[in-house]
C-alpha cells in the first residue's frame, strides 16, 4: 500500500467558509491536509487533525497599496519555497488567485506551473464577475491549461470549459459544492437579530446576505419592491459589504427615497461571525436576484439553515431550486421578482425548516460531496465517515 501524497490547500484570503467547509471534509475522508491560511481563516472552525500554515496573513480592506503589494509578494515567494521544497505534494488552489484578474493572473499561473510538480486549480465561475472582455478571456483562456487537474462545482461550468476554452474532459473533475455546519431554527435568533440590525416590528425577514456586487442584482430588488404594495409586516435586510463605493452609493440613493424605506435596513459591512447563524435562523427567505453567476456559496448558506430562497435562473441554480419551497425566476425581470416576493409573502411558510437541514446534510455535507476528490488524491476508494 503506497503512502498518500501530502496535500496543501492554498487559501484564497476571502472566503472562509468555503476554506474551512473544503478543509473539513477533506480531512474527514483520511486525508491529511495542509492549509495554507490567512489571518481571516475560521481556525476554531477546523477540524483537529488539518495543519495549518498562516502565509497570507492580514487581508484587510484598511491597508495601504504599499502593504498589499508587499503582502502578496511575501506570499507568492513563501508558497513558491514550499512548492520546490516538497516536489511529490498536491498543491491546490481552492479558488481565486491572489490578484484574481488582469495579467498578473497570467504570471502567477505560470508561476505556479513552475513550481508545483503537482498543481491543481478549483474554477468557481469561468470568468472574474463582471468582466468578460476579449484579453480577460485570453488569460483565463492560459490559465486553464496550465493545472494537471481543474475541479468545477457544476456540469454546466465543466461544460463551458470545454466548449469555450477547449479544455480536455478529462482534466475536469465535477464535485458538488459543499456544506461545512448546519442550522436549525435557534429560538431567540429573532429577538437577537431585530436588535443586533436595528429592525423595525416584523413577522416575515427577507434577506440579502454577503458581499455586494452589481451582478448580484441588489438594485434591481430594491427597484422591484418600489413597485408593488409591500405588505406592512414584511422587513428586507441587506448585510454585506458592498465591492465598491459608487454601488454603496447607489444603494443608499435608492432606499433613501425608496417607498418602503421604513421596512428596508441596511448593513452594508461585513456581517460579524457571532451573527451569522442567529440570521439565517431568523430569516424567513434568501433572495438572490442575481444578473449572472456559475454558482454562489450564498445558496448554499440558505440551505444550510432550510431557508427558502427566491432566486433567478442563473447558473446552476436551477439544478437546486426546490419546486415546493424555492421560487425560480428569469433574471433582470422587475415584475417577476417582484411578483415573486409577494407570492412568498403571501405563503412565507413553505415546509418544515428542521426537514430542510437534515435533507440539505444528507445531500450537501463537504463530507459526502468530497469523495470522489479523496478519492483523486489517494487513488483508492474512499468510504465516507459519519
Amino acid at each position: 500500500m503506497t503512502h498518500p501524497r501530502r496535500l496543501f490547500l492554498l487559501s484564497n484570503g476571502f472566503q472562509s467558509e468555503y476554506e474551512a467547509g473544503f478543509a473539513n471534509g477533506v480531512a474527514r475522508n483520511g486525508i491529511e491536509v495542509t492549509l495554507i491560511s490567512s489571518d481571516n481563516t475560521l481556525s476554531d472552525r477546523l477540524d483537529p487533525a488539518i495543519r495549518t500554515v498562516n502565509l497570507r496573513g492580514s487581508q484587510s480592506g484598511r491597508r495601504s497599496a504599499l502593504a498589499k503589494a508587499l503582502n502578496i509578494i511575501r506570499y507568492v515567494i513563501a508558497y513558491a519555497h514550499l512548492g520546490l521544497k516538497h516536489r511529490d505534494a498536491i498543491f491546490h488552489f481552492c479558488g481565486l488567485f491572489t490578484l484574481r484578474k488582469g495579467f498578473g493572473v497570467a504570471v502567477e499561473a505560470v508561476l505556479a506551473r513552475l513550481v508545483f510538480k503537482t498543481w491543481w486549480l478549483t474554477v468557481h465561475n469561468l470568468l472574474p464577475h463582471d468582466d468578460d472582455r476579449r484579453s480577460t478571456r485570453l488569460i483565463f483562456g492560459l490559465v486553464y491549461k496550465l493545472p494537471q487537474r481543474l475541479f468545477v462545482h457544476t456540469s454546466q461550468l465543466k461544460r463551458q470549459l470545454i466548449a469555450q476554452f477547449g479544455i480536455a474532459p478529462e482534466k475536469i473533475t465535477v464535485i458538488d459544492h459543499g456544506i461545512d455546519r448546519f442550522i436549525p431554527p435557534v429560538p431567540t435568533a429573532r429577538e437577537e437579530v431585530a436588535t443586533a440590525f436595528g429592525l423595525p416590528p416584523h413577522k416575515t425577514l427577507l434577506l440579502v446576505f454577503g458581499n455586494l456586487s452589481p451582478y448580484k442584482g441588489v438594485e434591481d430588488l430594491l427597484d422591484a419592491l418600489a413597485g408593488i404594495e409591500l405588505p406592512p409586516e414584511v422587513v428586507l435586510l441587506v448585510a454585506g459589504k458592498p465591492s465598491s463605493n459608487p454601488l454603496r452609493e447607489s444603494i443608499l440613493k435608492k432606499v433613501k427615497g425608496h417607498p418602503h424605506a421604513s421596512r428596508i435596513r441596511l448593513h452594508l459591512g461585513y456581517v460579524d461571525e457571532h451573527l451569522i447563524v442567529p440570521l439565517l435562523s431568523a430569516a424567513d427567505a434568501m433572495i438572490l436576484p442575481y444578473r449572472h453567476i456559475d454558482q454562489s456559496g450564498v445558496l448554499f448558506a440558505a440551505k444550510s439553515a432550510g431557508l427558502p430562497c427566491i432566486l433567478t435562473d442563473v447558473g446552476s441554480f436551477a439544478e437546486y431550486a426546490e419546486p415546493q419551497r424555492d421560487i425560480l425566476i428569469a433574471p433582470r425581470n422587475g415584475a417577476a421578482l417582484a411578483n415573486a416576493v409577494l407570492r412568498f409573502c403571501m405563503t412565507p411558510h413553505r415546509g418544515s425548516r428542521d426537514q430542510a437541514v437534515q435533507a440539505a446534510e444528507d445531500r450537501f455535507a463537504w463530507r459526502h460531496t468530497l469523495v470522489p476528490y479523496a478519492e483523486e488524491v489517494t487513488g483508492q476508494h474512499i468510504t465516507t465517515k459519519s
